[in-house]
């Protein structure tokens, strides 16, 4: 039998700087929370869009708009992850920082 899986051909650099920035041009439209009819045919259209403009780089492997859609989400819930981890160290440094003080008067 032979294993019929689909190959999933990975973003470089310069295709993940591209989503960036389609996302950025079209990010009215995409983050619109509503969610009536006429909300969600203006997203699926705009995510149409974007995966058209995506593709139509000559630099760019073909991608569909569910892997668009994927890699965006897995881009930002990095870059949350970043940011709260960023956080979390700057909160250890003050914390860090006020205990030193606080033992620097005793």
């Amino acid at each position: 039998m032979e294993d019929k899986r689909k190959v999933r051909a990975s973003f470089d650099q310069y295709e993940e700087n591209l989503l960036f920035e389609l996302v950025r041009k079209h990010k009215s439209t995409l983050d619109g929370k509503q969610t009536y009819g006429r909300s969600i045919m203006r997203n699926k259209s705009c995510c149409d869009r974007l995966a058209t403009e995506f593709n139509s780089d000559p630099n760019t492997m073909t991608k569909l708009t569910e892997q668009l859609k994927k890699k965006w989400k897995n881009l930002k819930m990095t870059s949350f992850k970043t940011v709260n981890e960023e956080k979390g160290m700057q909160k250890d440094k003050r914390a860090t920082r006020k205990v030193l003080q606080t033992s620097a008067r005793n």
